[in-house]
C-alpha cells in the first residue's frame, strides 16, 4: 500500500469504523424490507407465515437499536473527529428512524391482515402500492449501502449515489401521491379503519425514503468535513 494511502487510512481509522457500524445497520434495514414486502403481498394461503415474518423485523430492530447505542456511546466518548461528531449522531438518528419506519409497517401489516382489513380487493390493491414503494425503498437502501462503503475512498462516486437515492425519494413521493388519490376514491367502498390504516402505510413507507435522502446528504456532509 502506497505509504500516503496508508496515512490516509490511518487517520481515517474512527470514521472507517463509524462507517462499518453504520453499514450493518443498513443491511438489518434492506432484510427488514424484504419481510414487510412478504407480509404485504402474502397471499391468503401464506398469511400464518405474517406473524414469523413480522417477528424477525422485530428482532431486525432490537439489533439496530444495540448497534445504535454502541454508536452513540462511541459519539459520546468522543471517538471520532468533533468537527463532525455533531452530523454523525444527526446521521445515525436518521438511520434509526429508517429502522423504526419498517418495524412500524411490520407490526402494522400484521394487525391489519389478523382483523382481516385485506377481505377488501380495494386495501390489497393499496398493499401491492405499497409493497412497490417498500421495494424502491430496498433498493434506495443498498445505494445508501454502497455511498457508506465508497465514502471515504471516491467522493466522486459517493455524489454519483447520492443523486441516485434521491431520484429514488422523488419515484416513492410521486406514488404516495398516486396512492392517495387511489385511496381516497374508493374510500367510501371500505372501513373507516382501513382508510386511516393505509394513509399511515402510505405515510410510513414515505418516510423511510425521506430518511434514506436526509441520510445520503448527511453522508456527504461528513466527508465533505473530513477533506476540507
Amino acid at each position: 500500500m502506497p505509504l500516503l494511502s496508508w496515512v490516509k487510512k490511518k487517520a481515517l481509522s474512527r470514521e472507517l469504523e463509524l462507517f462499518e457500524m453504520l453499514k450493518k445497520h443498513i443491511e438489518l434495514s434492506i432484510k427488514a424490507c424484504e419481510l414487510v414486502v412478504h407480509e404485504l403481498t402474502a397471499s391468503t394461503d401464506e398469511k400464518q407465515k405474517i406473524d414469523v415474518w413480522a417477528s424477525q423485523v422485530v428482532a431486525l430492530e432490537r439489533e439496530g437499536d444495540k448497534l445504535v447505542s454502541i454508536i452513540s456511546s462511541k459519539l459520546m466518548k468522543g471517538a471520532i473527529a468533533i468537527t463532525i461528531a455533531g452530523s454523525a449522531s444527526v446521521l445515525t438518528d436518521k438511520m434509526d428512524d429508517i429502522l423504526d419506519e419498517l418495524y412500524y409497517i411490520a407490526m402494522e401489516v400484521k394487525r391489519g391482515r389478523s382483523c382481516n382489513l385485506d377481505n377488501s380487493a380495494q386495501v390489497l390493491e393499496i398493499y401491492n402500492d405499497i409493497a412497490k414503494m417498500i421495494m424502491i425503498g430496498k433498493v434506495a437502501l443498498e445505494r445508501l449501502r454502497d455511498l457508506v462503503s465508497v465514502a471515504l475512498s471516491d467522493y466522486v462516486r459517493a455524489k454519483e449515489l447520492d443523486s441516485e437515492v434521491d431520484i429514488y425519494e422523488d419515484q416513492v413521493d410521486e406514488m404516495k401521491s398516486y396512492t392517495l388519490d387511489k385511496l381516497y376514491r374508493v374510500s367510501n367502498s371500505i372501513s373507516s379503519i382501513a382508510v386511516i390504516h393505509l394513509i399511515e402505510l402510505i405515510r410510513a413507507a414515505d418516510g423511510l425514503l425521506d430518511a434514506c435522502e436526509d441520510s445520503a446528504h448527511l453522508i456527504l456532509d461528513i466527508v465533505s468535513a473530513l477533506i476540507a
